[in-house]
């Protein structure tokens, strides 16, 4: 193509001369390598565009890919989030729930000392009345030996003409000077 450049065209297409020939030869041998050229420049150009063609397809593929990946990674964000709120739910619960049993525990030592307190008390009050008890007990032993050394006991039966019988328990104590009796 260079060659063609180098000469005038305007005078070889001009003048008729042998060289004409000659000339015409190698501006037809230039067209058709030209034409060459130029097919062989669309058939570059057009396997470029089928190659750019299939990088475009296979990265759309891949674009496609990823999206679906990102959207099935930020799903997966949101189903973490999600299990995070509410695992941090459920601590939060627990987190409650030992308070109240911590609680519950200082209130139940509370209770456990007063009912303590009060087991003792009862206890105290218990043997203080088993003394009193004991106490009367032997004043009532005591003062029944003394009624049995100083009173006398008789007990009379009488029958009467009512439809039951009547016993009359007579009580009396020998005194210095008169006699107290007690009759029931």
């Amino acid at each position: 193509m260079e060659e063609l450049l180098n000469y005038d065209i305007e005078s070889i297409l001009l003048s008729r001369t042998n060289d004409v020939f000659s000339h015409q030869q190698r501006v037809i041998a230039a067209c058709e390598a030209f034409l060459n050229s130029v097919s062989s420049s669309i058939a570059k150009q057009r396997a470029e565009k089928n190659e750019y063609q299939e990088k475009v397809t296979k990265n759309a593929a891949i674009v496609a890919d990823v999206s679906n990946q990102i959207q099935e990674i930020q799903n997966e964000l949101a189903n973490i989030a999600l299990r995070q709120k509410v695992v941090e739910k459920q601590i939060s619960n627990i987190l409650q729930k030992q308070e109240k049993v911590k609680q519950e525990i200082v209130e139940g030592r509370s209770q456990e000392e007063n009912y303590s307190l009060q087991f003792v008390d009862l206890e105290k009050d218990a043997e203080e009345k088993k003394i009193k008890r004991q106490m009367k007990w032997d004043t009532i032993r005591r003062a029944c030996s003394a009624y049995k050394l100083g009173l006398q006991f008789r007990i009379e039966i009488s029958e009467s003409s009512d439809v039951c019988d009547r016993i009359r328990i007579i009580f009396f104590e020998l005194l210095k000077d008169w006699n107290l009796f007690i009759h029931l």
